[in-house]
């Protein structure tokens, strides 16, 4: 055999070696990324908007999400309302809402489920006036002109803030169509008030100087922040849904650990000095759970609903078949709460 033969044998010889060799740490390394969970993470979509999307964004800034193994996409909407209509257009998988969005659209459709509670406040809703309206107490809100977002938590928080001070909707201008800037709505006198969360009164507050009053009623209403899905989904992807709750769990835990930090990426994440949300920030329970408080507050919620003609239902629908409890209680069973 020629020296060329040779060579070329030897190279031949060695090609397949690397070759095997390859293929077995190809196979290993396989193995491996299988034994320790290295598959592809779970792409999911979760639609938020304003205060009910601040437990994922904590979540996600701190790669909680991905620690679990899901690839999450938050879409930023205006409010958690938008998201939700958007969520039913199959634009996202999950979406953070209020318990408020979710009484009005249980009127209309059953196909979703809470998977969970993610926050819960009792001192959340303001109302915000102009003295140049001539408004210093809640009385003076008689016969005045009050923005506020149709159909949200701070809808119902207004028309409980009116009861309770001897008025109603009926003594007073209620604009329920968008108001694009309440600053300027303010200031070219087309609104006298304005119903928001303390989070989203702030720029108009401050807008408003020393004319702005604001008005507040601890313990008058329980607002709460929401986690939904669709049922098919809940059915055909439990895991995932179990890896996004386990992720918001673990936010649950850091916030108590460092809410230094939580309230820095919360007022980030919102577009505010982090000074005023750390005055808004012990207002809220930031705890993931499914409390039979739900299940009251949702029913008290379809009441005022159907009272205030926002559906023409007259049935309060039965809020348990709207809870899946089971995800939930696999991974912290004392956060359930609720009865059967």
């Amino acid at each position: 055999m020629s020296q060329t033969c040779r060579q070329l044998k030897r190279i031949s010889i060695v090609a397949i070696a690397l070759v095997g060799a390859i293929v077995l740490i190809g196979g290993s390394h396989g193995e491996a990324l299988a034994e320790s969970g290295g598959a592809s993470p779970e792409t999911v979509t979760i639609c938020q908007g304003g205060a009910p999307g601040i437990p994922l964004l904590l979540t996600q800034e701190k790669g909680l999400f991905a620690a679990e193994g899901v690839a999450v996409t938050l879409k930023k909407y205006r409010t958690g309302t938008e998201g939700f209509e958007e969520f039913f257009k199959g634009e996202c998988d999950l979406a953070a809402i209020s318990e408020t969005s979710a009484v009005l659209k249980s009127f209309e459709r059953q196909d979703f489920s809470i998977l969970a509670t993610t926050a819960t406040s009792d001192n959340s809703g303001r109302i915000l006036a102009s003295r140049k309206s001539g408004i210093t107490t809640p009385q003076d809100l008689k016969g005045k002109r009050i923005f506020v977002l149709k159909g949200s938590s701070n809808h119902f928080f207004l028309d409980m803030f009116l009861a309770k001070n001897g008025l109603s909707n009926k003594n007073v201008t209620v604009i329920l169509t968008p108001v694009p800037d309440v600053s300027a709505a303010f200031a070219d006198g087309s609104i006298d008030a304005f119903c928001a969360t303390e989070v989203v009164i702030d720029k108009p507050m401050k807008a408003l100087g020393k004319e702005a009053v604001v008005f507040d009623s601890p313990g008058l209403c329980l607002v709460s922040f929401h986690l939904v899905a669709k049922n098919s989904l809940v059915t055909t992807r439990p895991d995932m849904v179990k890896k996004v709750l386990a992720a918001l769990l673990k936010n649950e835990e850091s916030i108590k650990k460092d809410r230094a930090s939580a309230v820095k990426a919360a007022a980030a994440a919102l577009n505010i000095e982090e000074q005023v949300m750390g005055d808004i920030w012990d207002n809220y329970r930031w705890q993931v759970d499914l409390s039979q408080a739900l299940l009251l507050s949702l029913e008290q919620e379809a009441r005022w609903a159907i009272d205030s003609g926002l559906t023409n239902k007259s049935r309060i629908p039965n809020y348990l078949d709207f809870i899946h409890r089971d995800a939930l209680f696999s991974l912290r069973s004392e956060a359930v709460t609720m009865l059967k």
